[in-house]
């Protein structure tokens, strides 16, 4: 038959983690939007564990994963881990790094007040350049409880 084959998977192939990701991807953008960021002065903790432990995961890193799963509607800090592993542009994102579900969920617990901080600035950054209006958007949480049937509201004629 005449079909169209993939690649030999033990064969050995040379990659660069660059070309994972298009010039014009969004990761790129979350990636230079984030370097430009002083996370001292937002409130993320920084690590000092030079003399014990395991060293800890990049901050930067680790906000990068959060903002690509934000954008992306992923909240979970098992799917982010997972995404870490399989995803070609969060490997690109984060350099290969692979945190483990626990520590990303430490990061966020650890550092909520400040990542509040980065997704306000964000929005004012979003917002100063004209990418959306401050608009204000209702939503009724109101649940009413339906029962009408069509033997109860029938029309007689």
């Amino acid at each position: 038959m005449n079909y169209i084959l993939g690649n030999d998977r033990s064969q050995v192939r040379i990659e660069c983690i660059e070309d994972y990701v298009g010039t014009d991807s969004e990761v790129r953008i979350i990636d230079k939007i984030i370097d430009s960021l002083n996370i001292e002065s937002l409130g993320f903790k920084i690590g000092n564990n030079f003399t014990t432990g395991r060293p800890m995961y990049d901050p930067m890193d680790m906000l990068k994963l959060f903002v690509y799963g934000y954008f992306n509607g992923i909240r979970s800090s098992r799917k982010l881990a997972k995404q870490a592993k399989i995803n070609r542009e969060v490997i690109w994102l984060i350099n290969g790094v692979q945190p483990k579900y626990r520590a990303i969920s430490d990061f966020r617990k650890d550092n909520i007040d400040a990542l509040t901080k980065v997704f306000q600035s964000f929005v004012e950054y979003c917002i100063a350049l004209g990418l959306y209006e401050k608009e204000l958007i209702a939503v009724d949480g109101t649940k009413i409880e339906a029962s009408a049937s069509k033997s109860k509201y029938s029309i007689i004629l």
